[in-house]
Formats: structure tokens, C-alpha cells, sequence
């Protein structure tokens, strides 16, 4: 019984909100709403809206290449802010930026050199070079490397060329280029970690010195002209924020084509209709319907 009487007031009201939608277009006394000798009279009232909706679908369809032309201008525009402001953030980046390489405890990056897990700014290297004591019962390879405050770090490599492989499981490690690894930096002897040191040839060394070198150079170079970049694409981003050229271009003829619109005769000439089917029907019940 209950769920009836939800269901008839549910029926009630969507049936008044119908009726009332009805009495707001077609204003006036129940029987000019509702009354089917009216029925023409409300067709033609209907009919003249439908012809005005149609011209201005119309007028629209001819309007949107010029509106997408507009989105189009506004979106390239955002787009080239975009790529500014990524190119100037690049710039001003401070980490330690792509990695270039690496060798056992020592990582190149491009603006950092990390050395057992402690940073190095790159541009702080002075030099980098593979070296081989002299004398005998010498088989290992240094990699020093000199720092722009007078230190200097080391890093010790077993010569691949001078182990001569133990039979067994031994000759198999030392093919694969792996040992247990204990460094030996600073003033520590190289003698004293030879046993144990990372397997690599000198070549190898001095081929990671070279890219050490390079790396050192090349980020020295960049922040000399980092200033003068920094200026360059701080004024890019402003300039791309201040050229509205296109966008401006695409309004233009866009308000110039929708004031064409509005004085489109058909659009024009279905709008008098419009008002006279209005008039029309205030004339037969007394109030002016919505258009």
C-alpha cells in the first residue's frame, strides 16, 4: 500500500512539472493550453521555434572552424609556454643529471662525480688519470683523480692483465671480471689491498679517466655560459606569454563572422516569424509566450 502510494505521488508530481512546463510555452487559459481547438495555433507557435533552433544550428555549424581555429591558436600558444618553461627549469636543474657511466665505487653523472657514495660536483675535478707504480710486484692500476681544493681521491683496480688465474672456480671468477671488493683510498698502500682490489684492465681506467675529463669540461663550460642562457630563455618564456598574435588573429575573424551571423537573412527572417507567432497567440490568449 505504501509503495502505491509513493508511486501515484510520483505520477503527481513529474504530471505537474509536464503541465507546468507546458503552461510556461504556451501562456493563457487552460483550454488555449490543453483545448485541441487550439491545436493548430500551438503547432504553429511550435513550428516557428523549431525553424528559428534550425537557423541557428545552422549559423553555428558555419561559426565552429572559426571557434576551433580560436582553441587551436590558445592551445599552440600554451604549448610553446610549456616547452619554455621546461627548457628554463632544465637549465636551472642543480641535481646531479643523467648518468654517464660507471666504475665498481665511482659513478659519473653529468654535473657530479660520486666516489663511495659521496657527491663530488663535477666541475670541481681537475684532472682524472689512470696510473701504474713503477717496480716490480706492482699489478694494480690507480684511478687519481685531483679536486679543485688540492685534494686528490684514489681508487685502486687489480690489472687484468697481470693476474694470472688460478685453476677451478678462481679462473672462473677471474674471467668474469669479478673479486671481492675492499677499497684502498687516500694515503692507504695499494700493497695492502692488491689481494682484494675490483678487476680492471688499465685500459679500461684510463678510458673512465678520459670520460671523467670530459664530463669536468664540458659542465665547467656550461656554467660559464649558464648566465647568459638563463637571460636567453627567461626572455623565450616571456615572449610566449606575450604573443597572442594568433589568438587575437582567430578572434578577430571570429567576432567579424558572428556579426555576419547575426544579419543572416534566413536567420532573420525565421526570428520575424518567430515574433509574429508570438504576437499571434497574445493576441488569442492575451499573454506573450516565451520565444
Amino acid at each position: 500500500m505504501q509503495v502505491l502510494g509513493w508511486t501515484v505521488l510520483l505520477v503527481l508530481v513529474v504530471g505537474g512539472a509536464a503541465a507546468g512546463y507546458w503552461w510556461w510555452r504556451f501562456p493563457g487559459a487552460a483550454g488555449f493550453v490543453f483545448g485541441p481547438a487550439f491545436a493548430s495555433d500551438r503547432a504553429e507557435l511550435t513550428a516557428a521555434r523549431r525553424h528559428v533552433r534550425a537557423q541557428h544550428r545552422r549559423v553555428n555549424r558555419a561559426l565552429s572552424p572559426l571557434r576551433k581555429d580560436v582553441q587551436s591558436a590558445q592551445r599552440e600558444q600554451q604549448k610553446r609556454i610549456r616547452e619554455a618553461q621546461r627548457a628554463l627549469d632544465e637549465a636551472r636543474e642543480s641535481g646531479p643529471g643523467k648518468q654517464l657511466g660507471t666504475l665498481d665505487s665511482v659513478v659519473l653523472y653529468e654535473r657530479s662525480l660520486q666516489i663511495n657514495g659521496q657527491d663530488v660536483a663535477i666541475d670541481q675535478v681537475m684532472s682524472a688519470e689512470a696510473e701504474q707504480p713503477r717496480g716490480r710486484g706492482h699489478s694494480h692500476t690507480e684511478l687519481v683523480i685531483g679536486l679543485g681544493y688540492g685534494g686528490v681521491q684514489r681508487e685502486y683496480y687489480r690489472d687484468r692483465s697481470r693476474v694470472r688465474p688460478e685453476p677451478g672456480s678462481a679462473k672462473a671468477a677471474g674471467a668474469s671480471g669479478v673479486t671481492k671488493v675492499t677499497r684502498a683510498t687516500g694515503a692507504k698502500s695499494a700493497a695492502a689491498a692488491e689481494g682484494e682490489m675490483p678487476l680492471r684492465s688499465y685500459r679500461e681506467v684510463r678510458s673512465f679517466a678520459d670520460r671523467i675529463r670530459r664530463a669536468a669540461a664540458e659542465e665547467r663550460k656550461r656554467l660559464e655560459l649558464l648566465p647568459e642562457l638563463l637571460d636567453s630563455l627567461e626572455r623565450d618564456l616571456a615572449e610566449a606569454k606575450d604573443d597572442t598574435g594568433a589568438i587575437d588573429e582567430a578572434r578577430t575573424a571570429l567576432r567579424h563572422a558572428e556579426a555576419r551571423a547575426e544579419r543572416d537573412p534566413e536567420l532573420l527572417r525565421a526570428r520575424d516569424e518567430l515574433e509574429d507567432a508570438r504576437e499571434a497567440w497574445r493576441e488569442l490568449a492575451g499573454r506573450l509566450p516565451p520565444g
